[in-house]
């Protein structure tokens, strides 16, 4: 018994440092200083999309602990 909860913290640490590990290499890509002209509007130049900074960023916060919770 004590040998499983052993190997399951394990495998929960490598999962936690997999996700540490994920999350800077994905925002790293994304970033685009010509996306924010001015602090609180946000406008990618890739797609046109517009929308308040802090909502957007809210938004893609979520989406990728969403995509990194799936991924566990």
């Amino acid at each position: 018994m004590a040998r499983v909860a052993t190997l399951h913290g394990k495998v929960r640490r490598q999962r936690l440092d997999l996700a540490h590990k994920a999350a800077p290499r994905l925002v790293r890509g994304h970033r685009e200083q010509a996306n924010r002209v001015v602090q609180e509007k946000f406008r990618c130049v890739a797609c046109g999309h517009t929308d308040h900074a802090d909502v957007n960023a809210a938004i893609n916060i979520l989406r990728v602990g969403l995509a990194l919770q799936a991924s566990a």
